[in-house]
């Protein structure tokens, strides 16, 4: 793998946050012997406020498949997980992710802080919908996930006491 970033500050409030790996190796089952993995960040802060955005895609050549239908059948009940490495058959886990976030501090050492993200997953490896005995066609197939969320937290990080209290609001669909 080879991999470069760059920083660059566009004025006092403005910062970009440019990067990219590229790795390179077996092709797997859905690239080529040479997958890129680009990201984009940036920051603008204005007083006790930051509003940042980032995009990226990251690469992951490990997956397990859980235990559960698809072996002979039946249900696999022992907590053991099958792990496959991506090759020519198996394809690597693609993600493609975005977030928009603000924060602020709000004096008194309170933290406010909201995210919102959207994630598209490729070659996400899910056991075979199907009732076939497992083969090495049959045991896991692939899939692409959609996911959206939206995380909301306060917190108090200074002081004689501290504490949080957050909230999650997700969406994620498995094709």
């Amino acid at each position: 793998a080879l991999w470069g970033e760059r920083r660059v500050r566009l004025g006092p409030s403005l910062l970009l946050d440019a990067g990219l790996r590229v790795e390179t190796g077996g092709a797997v089952a859905n690239a080529g012997a040479v997958r890129a993995a680009p990201r984009l960040a940036a920051r603008w802060t204005r007083g006790e406020t930051i509003v940042s955005a980032a995009a990226g895609r990251s690469w992951q050549y490990l997956q397990a498949r859980a235990p559960g239908p698809g072996f002979a059948g039946e249900t696999v009940t022992r907590p053991v997980s099958l792990w496959l490495l991506a090759d020519r058959a198996t394809p690597a886990l693609r993600t493609d992710l975005a977030t928009l976030g603000v924060e602020r501090w709000l004096g008194g050492g309170w933290h406010a802080s909201a995210q919102g993200y959207v994630r598209a997953t490729g070659g996400l490896l899910v056991p075979d919908p199907r009732d076939v005995p497992a083969t090495d066609e049959a045991l896991v197939v692939s899939g692409d996930e959609r996911a959206r969320g939206v995380e909301l937290s306060l917190r108090r990080v200074a002081g004689a006491w501290t504490g949080s209290v957050a909230y999650s609001l997700a969406r994620a669909r498995v094709a």
